[in-house]
């Protein structure tokens, strides 16, 4: 009984929020509040389980590997992603929670130059946690006749053969995993931030236009107004007309 009661009270809550987001998205011509904030909603879950695979990543990646060339021998590429998908979750959170308490969206030039800067940023982090990904050398290991018996097959781990395999470096493929992982949650976090910021230039510039249509539209009546005074709209005559 008290589970059916906690649906019901999630589900009456849900339908609430919906309901007073819709509504005043209704009334300040922002019919995408509501769906916006569930997809920032989204985003920031995404952002959360992205960079906790890319955080988990690393300590298993210093262990057991270094960079041979340049000053930083850890596991920098596996790090850049984790400042723009940590300022994501932080972002859509307060957002999503905003919106949920006062029906409103936050600044529109806050909005567009946040969601610029996390999509922006995410374009090299994930181009690097992907150029340096430990899956890029898995290879199959090849078998070899065992010299100590002529029927029998076994792999050779050296240096010039398999070196990279499963069998040989069986820590380097729960590695490669963690990372697929990481850049299959961090790639949907950078496509939201996309299509958010796109359709808020996109939004802002239709109300632009809808604002100037009214100006318009209320200039022209202004001045329809303005050629009717002293002679009366049509149907209408001076109250002493009536009596003579």
């Amino acid at each position: 009984m008290s589970v059916n009661g906690t649906i019901s009270r999630l589900r009456f809550g849900w339908m609430n929020i919906r309901d007073r987001l819709s509504s005043d998205a209704a009334q300040t011509q922002t019919p995408w509040l509501f769906i916006k904030t569930v997809l920032r909603g989204i985003t920031a879950v995404l952002a959360l389980i992205s960079l906790s695979f890319f955080a988990a990543a690393i300590p298993l990646w210093n262990r057991n590997l270094e960079h041979i060339h340049g000053p930083n021998k850890g596991d920098w590429q596996d790090g850049i992603p984790i400042a723009p998908l940590a300022v994501s979750f932080l972002y859509n959170t307060f957002t999503s929670i905003y919106a949920m308490r006062t029906a409103k969206r936050v600044p529109y030039i806050l909005e567009l130059m946040i969601d610029f800067l996390i999509w922006a940023a995410l374009v090299p982090a994930l181009i690097f946690a992907t150029w340096g990904g430990v899956f890029n050398v898995w290879q199959t290991a090849t078998t070899t006749m065992d010299p100590n018996s002529s029927s029998a097959m076994v792999v050779m781990c050296d240096v010039s053969t398999n070196f990279w395999s499963r069998e040989c470096f069986p820590d380097l493929y729960p590695m490669g995993l963690i990372e697929i992982a990481a850049i299959g949650f961090g790639v949907p976090v950078w496509i939201f931030h996309v299509f958010l910021f796109v359709h808020g230039i996109i939004e802002r510039c239709t109300r632009a236009q809808r604002t100037k249509s009214q100006a318009t539209e209320m200039i022209k009546n202004l001045e329809a107004d303005g050629s009717n005074i002293g002679r009366g709209r049509p149907g209408m005559y001076p109250r002493s007309y009536l009596y003579t």
